[in-house]
């Protein structure tokens, strides 16, 4: 929706966080006299009933649309339809926040003016206010949640892996699917499609979209040096943000110094210190069991304690059962409910005998104070929970921090 179908309409945004507020803050300096609605779950059970006095709702990405009963759209449909230079649409079940990042920090080094918006970075109606060059492009992360509704592709639409999320959100998986692949479903010619070939889905969704399909490099045309970004799943996101970037027009010598200088996001397998020897890893940002298998592989069998666990939306864990069950370098289980006595018992299902301790800790100072008790020095205490975080945690932000904070007081407590 562009901004000529906004004008001289009652305008309601439903969701009032960071995007909703870029939204209110947008709306109030393109249209200064629109009357502009704002209403949010924290109102209360009926929030939404204020929807029969307004034309339009603007759908934050927390709402579902079943729950709408007047005309919407959404923050990333006006941007998509307004914004005057190239967006690359970046979406997947893991590595989507990590790719953008790094795709941003290739093209800048190619001498782009890129900008990073949607989940990470500015929101993109902030970003709409903001005067462009002719080298501006925009890098948009986005999630299952902005990508259902869309009535327009990006010029690249990039969708890197498929796996099973948000089914509390979505109800199936093949739902939750259908919302990723919808990026590319309005691409015209001259538009990129960008994808892993290894998934069926999107390996059929490359044969029939209108865009240019261009699988996801196997092998990088250069010798790459060290770099900060471990594990078989960030090689994939490079191989990914490489594909991008040669798309974009980047020269190796570009790409290759962007990527051996590229520092890894927050929560992301970060290395929090060393406490009496033991090395703690802060991988909150893994919501799903195929994220903490990666972080596991990525940091071998140094990996001694593993804290998991957290919401629970119905996701199967018997991959990651027999995963774990298969790691005898896995001592010790510390596990969150309620999701973690799921994985419990799938790990019982599956293993005759574990070598795992396991606990239940209630919250996350005692889940590190377990973790220094069980793990012996030289070994890895690591948070990769397969779980999201709500219920003990505000956000994955707010249990990685916690984990932080409790990891170091309580190592400078037993100094």
């Amino acid at each position: 929706m562009n901004l000529s179908a906004l004008r001289n309409k009652k305008i309601l945004i439903v969701g009032y966080g960071i995007e909703g507020k870029a939204t209110r803050d947008f709306l109030r300096k393109k249209f200064p006299k629109m009357r502009v609605g704002i209403t949010d779950a924290k109102k209360g059970a009926d929030y939404l009933k204020k929807q029969k006095d307004y034309d339009l709702a603007i759908r934050s990405p927390g709402t579902h649309p079943k729950q709408l009963t007047i005309p919407y759209t959404t923050a990333t449909n006006i941007f998509f339809a307004s914004s005057k230079r190239p967006i690359i649409g970046i979406t997947g079940s893991k590595g989507k926040s990590t790719t953008s990042a790094l795709v941003a920090s290739i093209l800048k080094h190619g001498g782009f003016d890129a900008r990073l918006v949607g989940n990470i970075g500015y929101p993109m109606l902030t970003e709409l206010l903001r005067p462009v060059k002719k080298n501006t492009v925009y890098v948009c992360e986005l999630s299952s949640f902005q990508t259902m509704d869309l009535h327009c592709s990006p010029h690249i639409s990039v969708i890197l892996n498929l796996y099973e999320e948000h089914l509390d959100f979505h109800g199936t998986r093949s739902v939750y699917w259908q919302a990723k692949e919808r990026m590319v479903l309005h691409a015209i010619s001259g538009d990129y499609f960008v994808y892993d070939p290894l998934y069926p889905r999107l390996a059929k969704l490359a044969r029939n979209t209108k865009a240019k399909a261009v699988p996801i490099i196997k092998t990088l045309p250069f010798a790459l040096g060290p770099t900060h970004l471990k594990g078989k799943h960030n090689e994939a996101n490079i191989r990914a943000a490489y594909t991008i970037a040669h798309i974009m027009g980047v020269s190796d010598k570009h790409a290759a110094h962007a990527i051996e200088t590229f520092k890894p996001l927050p929560h992301r397998l970060e290395p929090i210190g060393t406490y009496h020897g033991i090395q703690f890893y802060n991988d909150s940002i893994a919501t799903i069991p195929e994220a903490a298998m990666y972080a596991v592989e990525a940091l071998g069998a140094r990996v001694q304690t593993l804290i998991l666990g957290g919401f629970d939306r119905g996701i199967d864990f018997s991959r990651l059962a027999k995963f774990i069950a298969r790691r005898t370098h896995i001592k010790t289980l510390i596990l969150f409910a309620p999701s973690g006595k799921r994985m419990q018992t799938s790990l019982h299902r599956i293993a005759k005998r574990t070598p795992q301790k396991e606990y239940f800790a209630k919250d996350m100072r005692e889940a590190v104070t377990i973790a220094f008790r069980e793990t012996t020095p030289g070994h890895v205490a690591l948070l990769s929970p397969a779980s999201p975080s709500f219920g003990l945690f505000r956000d994955y932000q707010d249990r990685g921090k916690q984990f932080a904070s409790w990891a170091k007081r309580l190592g400078k407590k037993r100094s």
